[in-house]
């Protein structure tokens, strides 16, 4: 669906005194189409204002029924979602498009009494309800949070590649990830065990191999570690989705900047990746010679368009998934990164004996010049942290209390 960035590019064009005047061009939610038909026993013929009563009734079952089919699709009920639901009956002309009344019939029944009968062709706002329903499960905590990947690929030459437009799709595409309930994994969490695979005993790789892994550091700037050999294998011990978007197209034509981003979202189980949600999005805005920044108000303008569109799909495919406690929470192992960056050497030494010596993980390796070492664990963050601290409390260690962070598998420990 193309759509032409107006607003945005009309408010800076004014700020910098070179507005030449746009229209606009309105986009509309996916739309559902139904037929409604339904009668009324009234006192008079022709009577005006019963039939504004019951095209009334009609509108509020149009939008009832859609709000059933998509629960029905989260294997939801209206008993579970009341609140939401009852707003949504309440605002319900905010969700219906056109209308179109197919027959209105009266039928008198006796001296006083007819029988007003109308059949109405509905447009409901579909996707609009959708994304309030699913909104309100996620705030309700019905919808498991996921931990997301996001990757940017680049469909020009890599010469061509902007990294600014790259920067502000990335960083605005996780933003609205992030506001709609998803755990964002960082590739500093990654970045380690990346770098790690590069560097580990280069003389068993055939010369494939090895320009596989001088390929990858070309593009590691921009943190595109699915195309690695292992990339999936290393994501899925930290998120359990990837979202891929590509910025396929920046050109102008006719004084107009067009702009074409896709994204996809993959679950990944496994090892393996599946499809669950894609979106194809295309903009223009008014093209000034010389200012950079229209071009990238346009990209981060369309990049929230297809995150939001990925963001609906994405939990309307993951709300049908077994509830679960979490992936990533209690379920699946994952690699720690735990730092002490203040300790001596002969501190660091001794606290590490400890750890390694423990059964509630696995020892996996240590780094004594940065002073931090590589554990496995299945559970939370909290608990491995916490079971850190009172561990080396109860060894004698005076350690601040542990810091992390959800989109990164680093704990650091102070002193």
């Amino acid at each position: 669906m193309r759509k032409m960035i107006w607003m945005a590019v009309f408010l800076f064009m004014v700020s910098m005194g070179f507005y030449a005047g746009a229209d606009t061009v309105t986009v509309q939610a996916e739309n559902y189409v139904l037929t409604l038909k339904d009668s009324i026993k009234i006192k008079k013929g022709k009577d005006r204002s019963q039939e504004v009563v019951l095209h009334e009734s009609l509108s509020r079952k149009a939008v009832d029924n859609v709000v059933d089919e998509i629960l029905k699709e989260q294997g939801g009920s209206r008993d579970d979602y009341k609140e939401i639901v009852a707003k949504i009956a309440g605002n319900y002309r905010n969700y219906l498009g056109k209308d179109n009344v197919l027959s209105q019939n009266y039928k008198k029944n006796g001296f006083h009494d007819y029988d007003l009968s109308m059949e109405i062709e509905f447009t409901v706002l579909k996707e609009k309800i959708r994304q309030e329903l699913i909104q309100n499960m996620v705030a309700a905590g019905n919808i498991a949070k996921y931990d997301v990947y996001v990757e940017m690929y680049w469909a020009a030459e890599k010469s061509d590649i902007d990294p600014e437009v790259v920067d502000i799709c990335r960083e605005n595409i996780k933003k609205v990830l992030i506001a709609k309930g998803f755990n964002v994994v960082d590739f500093s969490a990654i970045r380690d065990r990346i770098l790690r695979l590069k560097s580990e005993d280069r003389a068993d790789l055939n010369v494939m191999q090895a320009k596989e892994l001088d390929d990858f550091e070309k593009d590691f700037a921009i943190s595109q570690v699915s195309k690695y050999k292992t990339g999936i294998a290393i994501l899925s011990e930290y998120a359990q989705v990837l979202v891929g978007v590509t910025v396929r197209n920046i050109e102008i034509v006719n004084n107009l900047i067009n702009i074409d981003i896709a994204g996809e979202a993959y679950l990944i189980q496994g090892g393996q990746r599946r499809e669950i949600a894609k979106v194809d999005e295309h903009g223009s805005a008014p093209y000034v010679a010389g200012s950079k920044q229209i071009a990238l108000m346009a990209s981060e303008s369309i990049s929230r368009e297809v995150a939001g569109g990925l963001t609906v799909q994405m939990q309307t495919y993951l709300a049908k998934q077994p509830k679960r406690d979490s992936m990533v929470v209690k379920e699946a192992s994952r690699r720690w990164k735990v730092v002490f960056p203040k300790m001596s050497p002969d501190a660091f030494y001794k606290a590490r004996k400890m750890i390694q010596d423990n059964a509630q993980w696995k020892y996996i390796a240590a780094d004594t010049s940065a002073k931090s070492l590589e554990l496995e664990y299945t559970g939370r963050v909290e608990d491995i942290a916490d079971k850190i601290y009172e561990l080396l409390q109860a060894g004698g260690f005076a350690l601040s209390v542990p810091e992390y962070a959800a989109d990164r598998n680093v704990i650091t420990f102070g002193q």
